[in-house]
């Protein structure tokens, strides 16, 4: 409901900042978020706000909305690692949102980066000083981790927000040797 709230409010025009109506464009939003962050930019997505154009969630599975999945409102593009660690336990979560893609009248992508864990995603991989860290890391070079996230998602915007193409986007996915995908073609993506 608070990202509703503020997205309604950038929307209306009713945020008065000086800036923000040169730097943004009310009705092209994109989400995104990480964990619980990417929970909230899935489950936005879900609502039907039109000025949503696209949403991407990093490693944080859509389950807990199933009720809403033929209300998705754009394309989401959903990355997940290898799995996440709980105690002696790695939870899998590939594949976990592909029922919500299936049914999108939006489609999307459903991207295994191979090699990852849950923390990769953050911005831990971008410090030397998190070595104590480590074990909620996974085993991809943090290097392909950020060129991979900065090529992906900067693509991703441009093609939705900027009406460019998200052919650089795939081509980011197919040269990365730990990144399998799948896309989902829905019926009111033209691209």
């Amino acid at each position: 409901d608070d990202t509703d709230f503020i997205i309604e409010k950038i929307v209306s025009g009713s945020i008065n900042h000086r800036g923000l109506d040169a730097a943004v464009h009310r009705e092209k939003i994109g989400l995104y978020g990480h964990s619980f962050g990417g929970i909230t930019s899935g489950e936005v997505s879900l609502r039907g706000n039109k000025s949503i154009k696209v949403a991407i969630s990093l490693d944080a599975p859509q389950m807990l909305y199933k009720k809403h999945y033929d209300r998705l409102s754009c394309p989401l593009f959903y990355f997940y690692s290898d799995g996440q660690k709980a105690g002696k336990h790695i939870l899998k979560t590939d594949k976990i949102n592909d029922k919500l893609l299936e049914q999108s009248d939006f489609g999307g992508y459903s991207i295994l980066v191979k090699e990852s864990a849950h923390y990769d995603f953050a911005d831990m991989v971008y410090s030397g000083s998190m070595k104590r860290f480590t074990p909620m890391l996974g085993d991809i070079p943090a290097r392909e981790m950020v060129a991979l996230m900065n090529g992906s998602l900067l693509s991703i915007f441009d093609g939705y927000l900027k009406d460019k193409s998200i052919s650089k986007f795939e081509e980011v996915l197919e040269k990365n040797e730990y990144v399998e995908y799948r896309k989902f073609k829905g019926s009111n993506d033209a691209r």
